[in-house]
């Protein structure tokens, strides 16, 4: 009885060990992830948030892309757009705060793909789920972001593009 008390006593430290280890040290695609989950967070705007606030979102969001940051998506029946640069985005995100009352951003099937961390480079595929306004309609845009990583600030994103769905026909 004893000795079953004492490896149950071991195991429960090493879960906590493990867990521990795990939070305080995470892994570079844990850390993506939650650099992801919270940038599509930062993309939300709700319709009771005011200006302070959403400039608060803007800023974070912002702050999660590197200074040349390219994106190029195409939303479905529509032209292709491309920003290069932080300031062109905040002054798209400032344009697009100002035309819709809300908006939910949602990242599903977050993938990450590959972590090259001699070279700070990572790659994640995943599906975007805007929602605008009242509306009950979502748009869906699969895309592919490439991350970079440098000491001061960690892993951001340097470029977002679309990605074709796969037609099995």
């Amino acid at each position: 009885m004893r000795r079953a008390f004492q490896i149950v006593l071991v195991l429960v430290a090493l879960g906590a060990g493990a867990w521990l280890w795990k939070t305080v040290f995470p892994s570079d695609e844990t850390r993506i992830l939650g650099l992801l989950t919270a940038l599509a967070d930062d993309a939300t705007l709700p319709a009771s948030e005011g200006n302070i606030g959403r400039i608060r979102r803007i800023e974070r969001l912002t702050s999660a892309l590197t200074p040349d940051v390219a994106i190029r998506v195409t939303p479905f029946g529509s032209r292709s757009v491309e920003i290069s640069g932080r300031v062109e985005v905040m002054q798209a995100a400032m344009a697009a705060r100002g035309a819709a009352t809300s908006i939910k951003v949602e990242f599903l099937d977050i993938v990450v793909n590959s972590v090259d961390r001699a070279a700070g480079a990572a790659e994640a595929v995943l599906t975007a789920k805007i929602q605008a306004g009242t509306d009950r309609d979502f748009g869906i845009q699969p895309l592919k972001i490439s991350l970079r990583k440098d000491k001061e600030f960690g892993w951001r994103i340097s470029r977002i593009e679309s990605t074709r769905i796969l037609n099995p026909e």
